[in-house]
């Protein structure tokens, strides 16, 4: 075969060898190797210094070590394994209408040559006439590669060996390079318009024929085409090695020549001299290796910390061992000979037809509805009446959107072209495809030259059987003209069947996001001191001011008031109590209050006047000493004790809210503020992070500008949310803040630790896209962006505009339940609604302070200070535990008259009644006469139900349970939630694994099921044309296949996950009992079962499983039983337990993989820690592989790789395992 430049090498394992083997590929121009004892890594992959475009092909599995192999440089060349002849590792190599059989294989000198000799005879055999060539090391001598004779095992070689030579033809790519275009905007234009009023004349199908050629047209001549990738030189390879490689290959020589003669002499001497050479050469090839790969990540890596850092941190530098493509078995021991055959079976196995065989009545019935032609039929208008809520056209900022959104360099289409051709295009064609578009919309049409797909076969998994074609996932590239269309009809797809959807349907939803990007709040949270309905306000109160505090408060201000008063008698902590229930009155009035506790003839008895105000003079909280030039030594103490108990005490839930607050002083101070928006205007400012209902669990004074720009890159506010945050960061929470808070930089920290925010933005805020900030909206309209992270920033018209940023909502708008003076439904954006239902926290917990507040005049800020922290914060926080553990609705006033009554020993004021109560469920002691529970209606349900029914089906359709509440006197039975009232004793899981599941959706189905769930006639008739007349092909340089889809959903495609959610739905809709849960992501579904004993809950699991059956069968699916797997997730079933399906055993597990995540019977998910920590440590070395302290990635670099690439992936469904 002329053209192709083959070259045999034994690298003998070694790392040098396979070096030299790069630098002997481009010297040679060669395009294929034949190895013998290659030198691979531990993954079997071949090992290089370079990404060059290498496949390296061997016909065992990657975790074994290959005695031989093929490297193919060429990328011009395909090749196809043939795995029945794997031991010889045979490869097709073909280009054009040529082949040629080449394989590599290696004999070791300790094994016999008779079994290798007959699966040679018999690879030749089976080849027939075909071109072959073979080449090998069979440690065996023979006059035919010059040696001196010819040994026994040389002789059976040499009547295997042959060689021809054919002619190869080089097919050229299709694919644009768009980064080097020079496009010319004008010839667009005038290639697209002066044919105008022929292509208005033409039919739907040709205008998208003319556009899409148009932009071939324009794409040749601006642009190109993509080179194939050569094997150049390695970077490491200098002039100077070079020399030095040529001087050891010519001593090398000499040997050679001197041993023919037979000159021992100086063979020896020669000998010597290039150990020496060889030796330089290996010390400065080490050299200039070690060089340039500090240079490499010193340089590069610091300036695309995302380009090749992240990809070798990511990949390493090994070759894919999945890009060749290998003959497939075709069953009865045959298999497939050469690349047409195999393209032919292979695609036949991932795209199989439907047929009328074995169709039940309701089949036919479904069939029937849906319209047996999936072809073309008469073009016709679809509107009407019924639908005119559906007759929205799409405008040019929805194909703008829909255009932007896609990969800008995404693997095209058989077009070639890719969406940034699209982007830069646009302002030409707009018009023209948003017109397209409507045509498309209006007719129900899809037009027939965007049906085309290419498909890309991706072998499913490296230890996946090559030679089975189920093996391979079909990956279908499309046009890219044909994918934005596809978008905007997903788009009225989710907006008319969306709502009723089930919610158990997690894949490919909107806002409904995997483990990577959708953040599930899975933190501990409630109240965690020891306090219950019966704890007195006193009892929460002294949560705060414990022993630690009082300590301290005495410990200061004695010490303080010994430097000013020599005899003065030392205060204790029963006198500290009294005097803070004196300046703790709430109001001024109080003093002359004829309440005994606030008569003035009774206040004496507490503390005499001057002891109050000495105390009050010289009440302290910090020593002076130990606190030189710190601003806030006064104060911080208390700070610190204060916020370590609201810590302890409660836990936030999953939304929290940081934002300041004020404390009113007019002092001079170098960090008092002025907020012209507050109450005080005045003060000290504080940064507190609060609950939605005004609990405050920590905080922090600001202290003026900080000097310490240390760790510059993190905004002074960006530090604050990250301090205050500490200790809830990596549970999925949400914070809620203001534009002060709010930046792209801190939204991707929060991201990076697993925790959402939602704020507004201010106008010049950096980072973010000023045409979104910028944008001019009418009311009523939203505008927004997303990038690669899942940050959406946005802007609302709403009387002004409102600019806010989120990693958890897009810009989506939900109806508020109010309605303005028009009797219209008033809209707001998702995320604005969240906003101000969660932000009020920080505002309830200062307006709750500021009624009754203990603040006097005082030249003392940390005075003022601390009777705010104690007196004001304390107390709201303590009142509102007290509320939650009683029930008590107990008014502010009150509770603090409560608390100064027992710091100042007094007991003559009663504690407040309580003015509702909260209901406390408990389970029923009643038995019946089988000794189980007796259960009884639910109080709640029965009232509400016979509302609406009345009382005797109310009796009926009832709930009944056997929990009450124990603080009612008629003690009603209430419900629990599912999950805390679940008392059976076992629960099964069932992973059910649908057999091809994209593959073989049935279309008549898929249009069955949008009816049902409430799509349009026109979207019904819109996807009927979509699957109608579809055609899929695999191309592999000159090998090419064929055929036309009769079903299936198109994997690669936009709408193609959208039809399978349609066609899942019903099986995650179907009638569950109490006990049973449906779980469904992409085509994985998850069946959970619950039982009281053995014998039930296999029965149910069982009983659930037919039904599931009963489901696949009429969808004309099929659950593969050999992959379904049952574990169970609650106690244990002492196996061995059967669970059938179709009277089929399924396989009982202790441990699998679902979802990326290894989940085992007890869900205590060790196993999976250790998988991931194993796999994840080559990953960890790479990265310690470009740092170090004189080179590499900075610091900041670094980091930036070890939270995006390390931590991302050992992370990974944290919110499940974590």
């Amino acid at each position: 075969m002329v053209g192709v430049r083959i070259g045999q090498v034994n690298l003998g394992r070694g790392k040098l060898a396979t070096d030299e083997l790069l630098s002997e590929i481009r010297e040679r121009g060669l395009d294929v190797v034949l190895i013998q004892e290659p030198f691979v890594t531990g993954s079997g992959t071949f090992a290089s210094l370079g990404r060059f475009p290498l496949r390296f092909i061997t016909g065992i599995s990657p975790s074994e070590k290959p005695a031989a192999a093929l490297l193919v440089v060429n990328p011009s060349l395909g090749a196809t394994l043939i795995t029945q002849f794997s031991g010889t590792h045979l490869v097709e190599i073909r280009c054009g209408d040529k082949s040629l059989y080449l394989g590599s294989t290696y004999i070791q000198f300790s094994d016999g040559t008779d079994i290798h000799d007959e699966r040679l005879e018999s690879v030749i055999r089976d080849l027939g006439g075909a071109d072959w060539l073979i080449g090998g090391d069979f440690n065996a001598r023979s006059n035919l590669w010059n040696d001196t004779h010819t040994d026994g095992r040389g002789e059976k070689v040499e009547d295997m060996i042959m060689s021809e030579e054919n002619e190869i033809e080089k097919k050229k790519s299709k694919r644009f390079n768009v980064r080097k275009a020079d496009w010319n905007v004008q010839r667009l234009a005038e290639k697209l318009f002066d044919g105008r009023s022929t292509w208005l004349e033409k039919d739907l199908h040709s205008r998208a024929d003319y556009l899409t050629g148009a932009l071939h047209e324009a794409c040749k001549k601006s642009m190109p085409i993509i080179k194939p990738r050569e094997v150049g030189a390695p970077s490491w390879f200098t002039e100077t090695l070079d020399a030095q490689r040529r001087i050891v290959k010519r001593i090398r020589r000499k040997i050679s020549k001197s041993r023919a003669l037979g000159c021992e002499e100086r063979t020896a001497a020669l000998e010597e001299i290039y150990r020496r050479e060889r030796n330089k050469y290996t010390t400065k090839r080490r050299k200039e290796q070690t060089r340039t790969w500090r240079k490499f990540t010193t340089e590069e890596g610091n300036e695309k910390p995302w380009g090749s850092a992240y990809r070798w941190c990511k990949e390493g530098a090994d070759t894919d061992p999945r890009g060749v493509l290998a003959t497939h078995s075709k069953g009865g021991g045959k298999s497939t000979m050469g690349l047409t055959d195999t393209l032919d079976l292979l695609l036949q196995t991932v795209t199989p037809p439907d047929s009328i065989e074995g169709e039940t009545e309701n089949h036919k019935r479904i069939r029937e509805e849906s319209g047996v032609d999936f072809g073309e039929s008469e073009e016709r208008e679809w509107g009407d009446e019924s639908e005119s809520n559906h007759l929205e056209e799409f405008s040019l900022e929805d194909v703008r959107k829909a255009i932007w959104r896609m990969g800008r360099d995404k693997a095209p289409g058989e077009d070639g072209k890719t969406a940034r051709i699209l982007r830069v295009a646009h302002p030409v064609i707009a018009e023209i495809v948003t017109a397209l578009f409507n045509e498309c919309w209006r007719k129900a049409r899809f037009p027939s030259g965007w049906k085309k797909a290419v498909v890309v076969p991706l072998l499913k998994n490296c230890d996946k059987d090559k030679s089975d074609p189920k093996s391979y996932r079909p990956i279908s590239l499309l046009p890219v003209l044909s994918k934005a269309l596809e978008y905007l009809i997903c788009l009225r797809l989710r907006e008319e069947i969306g709502p009723s959807m089930s919610d158990n349907q997690y894949g490919f939803r909107q806002n409904r996001r995997d483990f990577r990007k959708n953040i599930i709040f899975t933190g501990d949270n409630g109240i965690k001191c020891n306090i219950d309905q019966e704890s007195k306000p006193i009892d929460i109160f002294n949560l705060f001011l414990n022993d630690e505090v009082l300590n301290l408060i005495v410990t200061e201000t004695n010490r303080q008031a010994k430097r000013y008063k020599r005899q003065w008698i030392d205060t204790d902590s029963l006198e500290i109590k009294k005097f803070l229930s004196m300046v703790g009155y709430p109001k001024i009035s109080d003093y002359w209050s004829q309440q005994t506790f606030y008569i003035n003839s009774y206040v004496p008895k507490i503390m005499a006047r001057n002891r109050f105000q000495s105390l009050l003079r010289f009440f302290h909280i910090s020593n002076n000493d130990y606190n030189p030039g710190n601003r806030l030594g006064k104060i911080q103490p208390l700070v610190d004790l204060l916020n370590n108990s609201f810590k302890q005490s409660k836990v936030p839930a999953e939304n929290v809210v940081i934002d300041e607050t004020l404390v009113p002083f007019r002092g001079r101070i170098v960090f008092r503020q002025y907020i012209p928006n507050k109450a005080a205007r005045y003060g000290i400012k504080l940064y507190k992070l609060c609950d939605n209902i005004g609990y405050t669990y920590n905080l922090s004074v600001y202290s003026g500008k900080d000097t310490n720009r240390s760790n510059s890159n993190i905004s002074c506010a960006g530090k604050v949310v990250l301090s205050l945050m500490e200790n809830y960061l990596n549970e999925g929470r949400t914070l809620i803040v203001d534009n002060f808070y709010t930046g792209l930089h801190i939204a991707h920290i929060l991201l990076d630790n697993n925790t959402h925010i939602v704020g507004t933005l201010r106008k010049n805020v950096k980072f973010c896209p000023k045409d979104v900030l910028n944008a001019k909206l009418r009311v009523g309209e939203i505008k927004g962006k997303e990038n690669e992270k899942g940050v959406v920033v946005s802007i609302w018209k709403d009387k002004r505009d409102v600019r806010f940023l989120s990693t958890r909502h897009g810009i989506e708008m939900l109806n508020t339940g109010k309605k303005n003076r028009k009797g219209e439904e008033i809209k707001k954006p998702e995320a604005v609604i969240f906003y101000n239902k969660n932000k009020q926290g920080i505002d309830i917990s200062d307006q709750m302070a500021s009624y009754y507040t203990p603040l006097r005049k005082t030249i003392r800020w940390y005075h003022k200070l601390a009777f705010h922290l104690l007196l004001g914060t304390a107390v709201v926080n303590s009142l509102i535990l007290y509320k939650e553990v009683s029930g008590k609705n107990i008014q502010i006033s009150e509770f603090i008259q409560n608390i100064s009554q027992e710091l100042s020993q007094l007991s003559d004021i009663s504690t407040p009644s309580s003015q509702t109560k909260k209901h406390y469920l408990v389970e029923g002691s009643e038995v019946n006469n089988g000794n189980r529970k007796k259960r009884r209606r639910c109080g709640k349900c029965y009232i509400n139900l016979s509302k609406v029914f009345g009382r005797e089906e109310a009796q009926k359709k009832c709930k009944q349970v056997y929990t009450y509440c124990s603080t009612c006197e008629d003690k009603p039975y209430l419900m629990k939630e599912w999950t805390e009232s679940r008392s059976e004793k076992y629960v099964l899981g069932v992973f059910l694994d649908i057999s091809g599941a994209f593959d073989n959706a049935w279309w008549p189905a898929i249009l069955h099921q949008m009816k049902r769930l409430g799509a349009t006639r026109r979207l019904c008739e819109l996807t009927r044309n979509y699957l109608g007349g579809r055609y899929t092909s695999i191309t592999v340089l000159a090998g090419r296949s064929e055929i036309r889809l009769s079903k299936g959903c198109p994997q690669g495609s936009q709408f193609g996950p959208e039809l399978w959610n349609n066609l899942m739905d019903s099986l995650l809709s179907l009638d569950e009992s109490e006990g049973e849960l449906s779980i469904g992501y992409a085509d994985d579904a998850l069946l959970m079962i619950a039982g009281q004993t053995r014998a039930e809950v296999i029965l149910r699991a069982e009983e659930k499983l037919k039904r599931a059956g009963a489901w696949a069968g009429g969808m004309k699916l099929s659950f593969s039983s050999a992959k379904t797997k049952v574990m169970c997730l609650k106690r244990k079933l002492v196996p061995p337990y059967t669970v059938r399906m179709d009277g089929k055993r399924l396989v009982e597990v202790t441990e699998m993989d679902y979802l990326g995540v290894t989940l085992d019977d007890r869900l205590s998910f060790r196993n999976h820690v250790k998988r991931v920590a194993g796999k994840e440590a080559l990953m960890f070395q790479r990265i310690r592989w470009i740092v170090a302290s004189t080179w590499g990635l900075s610091g900041r670099r670094t980091r930036r790789l070890y939270l995006g690439v390390f931590v991302r992936r050992m992370v990974y469904g944290a919110a499940v395992w974590g």
